[in-house]
C-alpha cells in the first residue's frame, strides 16, 4: 500500500486533467477476492488495471502476470521498467489481477516479494526501502507513459 499511496501523491502533482487515473484499496483478496470481482463489474470495459501485490524484497526481478487484453499494457510496463531499471519476470500471481482479467478487462499483477508472506514473520522491518522506491518508480513511470 505504501507504494501505491506514494506514487498516487507523486501523480496528484500532474497538471489538471493530464491524467486520468483511479486508486483503488479493496477488501477480501485473501477470501476470494470478493473486493475486486465486485469493483471490476463496475469498471468500463476499456479501463486498464495494474495490481500491486507486495513490495518488499525486490531479488532478481518484479514478478508479472498479465490477463485479459493487456498486450499494450505490458508493452507499456516493460518500457518503464527499462525506463527505471526494474527488472521483469513473467510469473504467476494470484491476486485481484486474475478478477479484474475475468471480466475482460486489460489487467497486470506484479509483486517484489513479501519474506513471511502471511505467517508471524510478515513483519515490517522485512521490507527493503530501495524496493519500496523501485515499485512506486515503476508504477509512476507506468501510469505516465499511458497518459502520453
Amino acid at each position: 500500500m505504501a507504494a501505491v499511496l506514494e506514487a498516487a501523491r507523486v501523480l496528484a502533482a500532474a497538471p489538471p486533467g493530464a491524467l486520468e487515473l483511479t486508486v483503488a484499496f479493496l477488501d477480501a483478496e485473501e477470501a476470494g477476492a470478493w473486493g475486486s470481482a465486485h469493483h471490476a463489474a463496475t469498471l468500463p470495459p476499456d479501463t486498464l488495471v495494474i495490481n500491486l501485490d507486495g513490495a518488499a524484497r525486490l531479488h532478481e526481478a518484479a514478478a508479472v502476470e498479465a490477463g485479459g487484453p493487456a498486450h499494450a499494457l505490458l508493452a507499456t510496463l516493460d518500457r518503464a521498467a527499462r525506463l527505471t531499471g526494474v527488472p521483469l519476470k513473467a510469473g504467476a500471481l494470484a491476486s485481484d489481477n486474475r478478477r479484474y482479467a475475468a471480466a475482460g478487462l486489460a489487467s497486470i499483477g506484479g509483486g517484489m516479494g513479501m519474506p513471511g508472506y502471511q505467517t508471524p514473520a510478515e513483519t515490517p522491518n522485512r521490507v527493503q526501502p530501495d524496493t519500496l522506491l523501485a515499485a512506486t518508480r515503476l508504477l509512476v513511470a507506468t501510469v505516465m507513459l499511458l497518459n502520453t
